[in-house]
């Protein structure tokens, strides 16, 4: 009857309205993990917190837990298997873990999940042997995937308005896997623990300053050669923060150097990521140096096919900047960056091109610029220095001489 049938639209379009609201909360939550949780202002309480993003966190701590999965060359996943090995990592989690924290929250990554978790300080044993017991039963799940390895990576405790070093951390902790082996359980504080000799910390500092200097003046034997010693180092030491940190920056570093040139060519985001991803699939060191070498030789190469081809245009830029600008305040970064290399290297190809280095150059252009003026205007020498680039004229009559062995007073009167 039309009552029964009311009745069962209205179950019906209240069932579709809960479905809308908990596909929405999910979005919600989704965006607090992948950003909003950096973005949280201090004075915020935690009730605001989950009545704006649908979580339901309680007093208490929090830790970032990334479940690492590694990838060895036998394996053969495509997208969808690791999509459906997630989701199952994520239900093993909550059922392991829901039962002892106030939320769980996920986010995918191109090499695992990581979670948030709030739960009492004083319950934080019972979370440990919750992992424990996740870590067996997600490596039972692995034993369909040949090669497929996993590692939980945990961060310390912390708070509300310290996620983002907790979501750092989780990553770092990562890090622990190449040296303790895959399949364990890692802990940030264990980083705390490593130290190595004062020796190897200079060596290590060393290295990653000759790597840098090898890059910017593209030298690639000594690059690779130090790149080789850096990862033959001892297990013990590249597993410390202080050999991750380096080789961070160093990719960062030279990515930042060379930007202005990759982007002439290729995009230089994509290649970052592309570097980025390729060094999260490695499950050990050597394997890691094996592809940080592999990928900046790669893009050294790139540069130096591109700047082979470029180097006559960039140095007649380069020329005509010097002939634009001459009269101002510049050197070497200013025409480096006009035409968008960094020193070191534009440094080379103007000595290979011009036969001189860059303020030879310029100081001889200006000379000749100084020598028109001296012969064919009435301006005195004060203003003659000024225009060519050297306000103090005192320094210009003595760079003059030296330069064209007379005074430039000495040299008008030849013209007179």
């Amino acid at each position: 009857n039309a009552e029964e049938l009311n009745d069962s639209l209205k179950r019906i379009s209240e069932s579709i309205r809960e479905e809308q609201s908990g596909e929405e909360n999910k979005v919600v939550r989704a965006h607090f993990m992948k950003n909003a949780y950096k973005q949280l202002k201090s004075n915020i309480s935690m009730e605001a917190v989950n009545a704006t993003y649908g979580t339901h966190f309680s007093q208490g701590v929090f830790r970032m837990i990334f479940f690492k999965l590694d990838y060895t060359a036998e394996t053969n996943i495509i997208f969808e298997q690791l999509v459906s090995l997630q989701v199952k990592i994520e239900n093993l989690a909550e059922r392991e873990l829901g039962s002892v924290c106030f939320d769980l929250i996920y986010d995918r990554k191109h090499d695992g999940v990581l979670m948030l978790t709030n739960y009492r300080q004083e319950d934080w044993k019972k979370i440990e042997e919750a992992l424990q017991s996740l870590l067996k039963k997600i490596k039972n799940v692995l034993e369909l995937f040949r090669g497929l390895h996993i590692s939980i990576c945990v961060s310390s405790e912390v708070n509300l308005l310290t996620l983002a070093d907790a979501y750092e951390q989780a990553f770092d902790t990562s890090w622990l896997r190449m040296a303790d082996g895959l399949g364990k359980i890692l802990y940030w504080e264990e980083f705390e623990r490593r130290t190595v000799s004062d020796s190897y910390q200079r060596r290590l500092k060393e290295l990653g300053e000759q790597i840098q200097v090898s890059y910017q003046v593209l030298g690639l034997q000594e690059l690779q050669k130090n790149l080789r010693e850096l990862f033959q180092m001892p297990r013990v030491m590249l597993s410390t923060w202080e050999a991750r940190r380096i080789l961070n920056q160093i990719r960062i570093q030279f990515f930042q150097d060379n930007q202005n040139l990759i982007e002439q060519f290729a995009d230089v985001d994509a290649m970052k990521e592309d570097f980025s991803l390729s060094l999260m699939m490695a499950p050990g060191f050597q394997q890691y140096g094996e592809i940080f070498e592999k990928k900046i030789l790669n893009i050294l190469n790139q540069i130096l096919s591109y700047t082979d081809k470029k180097q006559t245009r960039v140095i007649r830029q380069a020329v005509h900047y010097i002939e634009q600008y001459y009269g101002d305040h510049i050197g070497l970064t200013e025409v480096a960056d006009s035409v968008g290399l960094s020193t070191a290297y534009f440094s080379i190809v103007f000595k290979r091109e011009t036969g001189q280095n860059l303020i030879e150059y310029l100081t001889d252009y200006r000379m000749r610029q100084a020598k028109d003026l001296l012969k064919d205007s009435t301006l005195n020498v004060n203003e003659i220095a000024d225009m060519v680039g050297y306000p103090d004229s005192r320094y210009f009559s003595k760079l003059f001489k030296r330069c064209i062995g007379i005074t430039p007073t000495e040299f008008r009167k030849l013209y007179d």
